[in-house]
């Protein structure tokens, strides 16, 4: 959901061609497979469209992307074990962004919920790319700081 809601915004500012937008999980679950009907319908209704199929994160990813956001602590330790020494990809964990949150930086998993989690997850989602991309190009550069990159961790 992620990927579709970051590759929306990214579009109505007229700036995809400054990114490569992708989504993995740290697990093989679902490999190969569609996002679940539920994030499909939530998208729908939301006017954004998804080519996604699911994969899992590589090492090579490492070396393909600057920045990876991880939607809760069990991922993001995942990825910090799992990053090589030298790469340069900051992990960071996106729902510090949600101008929106009351204490939590977890984006809830809402797979075990009802369709109300997953449209709760796309306005988490939702606020925090939309933080992120506030003022874009400016802001980035302002927002992805060393300090606020130490903060994001």
């Amino acid at each position: 959901m992620a990927e579709a809601i970051f590759n929306n915004a990214i579009s109505q500012i007229n700036c995809e061609s400054d990114f490569y937008v992708d989504s993995a999980g740290t697990h093989s679950y679902h490999v190969g497979s569609l996002p679940d009907e539920r994030t499909l319908k939530v998208l729908k209704e939301k006017h954004i469209p998804c080519k996604h199929f699911g994969k899992q994160v590589s090492i090579s990813d490492f070396e393909n992307y600057h920045y990876m956001f991880a939607m809760d602590s069990d991922n993001y330790n995942f990825l910090k074990r799992m990053k090589p020494e030298d790469s340069q990809t900051e992990i960071l964990l996106l729902r510090k962004l949600d101008p929106f949150r009351q204490g939590s930086l977890i984006v809830p998993d809402p797979y075990y919920g009802n369709l109300e989690d997953f449209f709760s997850v796309f306005n988490i989602l939702e606020s925090s790319i939309n933080r992120l991309l506030e003022d874009y190009p400016n802001h980035i550069g302002e927002l992805l700081t060393p300090e606020m990159i130490n903060f994001l961790k």
